[in-house]
């Protein structure tokens, strides 16, 4: 069985498509309606997800606000022309995936590619594998099994080179709440919007500029105040979802280390509320937004320490710094 796009949602995107043709011009809303349509359906697109990353670092480019630059027209560059084409495809979007077969072998096969990369320094060692996959748990403790000849197939290998590289193998179950790290990296890595800033670089914040009373973009994980505002409503913040949605924000200083697509209309609130906020932010002279930043400027920017440690996400067990082009400043 294969799992396939609807005819109405594979119309849909080749109707976008159809008014993308590089090099052409169209409206950041209108390449936003694209890379949504795609970002939906890439699940069941062979090799979607692949051909929608060169159009998705493009658009990055470009640094554009989603909100104030909706109706801008951008120039879509010739060097797309083969992705595009390849999403315009209508057998590619017929063709749809094997349906649970993937899954199930992409758990033991990741195993065994990590277990080969660290191969030089697992040798002769006695490695215990921690998943939240229980088949993939089941399959490694049992040496295979008789239900699933893919599973079995994939266990078999990853047996036949754990016997000839390490001292032994075992597994154990993990539930996903207790692996965020782990788990997130398997989900297609952090999140741009959820890097928590060390506490004690925070500590440092506050007596350079005072304690802030409210962050604005916060998860329950990374929250630097008693009262913040979640772009996830399951989060359940004390301030509600979506800071922008709301009409008034706490009095006093507020703070604020949000996600790059936020920052224009961040500013823009700030100059028309005569707010004062404490902004970590990346220093982008290029940016659209940069020149307002600095017009709006009430202290000397003060670059954060350099250290390790200065962000982690999920649970602090993700620790590597977001990637960006410029020194994040407060």
């Amino acid at each position: 069985m294969r799992a396939r796009l609807s005819d109405e949602r594979a119309e849909s995107i080749l109707s976008a498509l159809r008014l993308c043709r590089p090099p052409c011009k169209r409206r950041v809303q209108e390449i936003m309606s694209l890379l949504g349509l795609m970002s939906a359906a890439h699940a069941v697109v062979t090799l979607g997800l692949l051909h929608m990353r060169a159009l998705q670092r493009w658009f990055a480019r470009q640094r554009v606000d989603p909100v104030r630059h909706r109706r801008r027209m951008l120039i879509i560059p010739y060097t797309l022309v083969g992705d595009l084409d390849y999403w315009r495809n209508p057998a590619v979007l017929e063709r749809g995936v094997p349906l649970g077969r993937v899954s199930a072998m992409t758990q033991l096969e990741t195993v065994q590619l990590v277990l080969t990369h660290f191969a030089p320094r697992l040798r002769d060692r006695d490695v215990l594998i921690r998943s939240d996959n229980r088949a993939t748990v089941a399959y490694i403790n049992r040496q295979g099994g008789v239900r699933s000849p893919v599973l079995h197939e994939a266990a078999t290998r990853l047996w036949l080179w754990a016997h000839r590289h390490l001292r032994s193998l075992s597994a154990v179950h993990v539930p996903g709440r207790q692996n965020v790290g782990a788990d997130l990296m398997s989900r297609g890595g952090p999140r741009d919007d959820d890097w928590r800033l060390n506490p004690e670089i925070v500590s440092l914040i506050w007596e350079r500029f005072g304690e802030a009373r409210a962050d604005l973009f916060a998860a329950r994980e990374n929250a630097q105040c008693r009262l913040w505002f979640s772009l996830r409503a399951q989060d359940g913040p004390p301030l509600g979802t979506d800071a922008f949605a709301h009409h008034s924000w706490p009095k006093g200083l507020l703070y604020t280390f949000p996600p790059l697509s936020c920052l224009a209309r961040l500013l823009a609130r700030v100059k028309a509320d005569h707010l004062t906020a404490i902004v970590v932010a990346p220093d982008l002279p290029g940016a659209l937004w940069y020149p307002e930043m600095i017009q709006l400027l009430a202290a000397e920017p003060w670059p954060l320490p350099p250290r390790g440690d200065a962000l982690s996400q999920a649970l602090g067990t993700i620790k590597r710094g977001p990637v960006i082009s410029g020194p994040l400043k407060v």
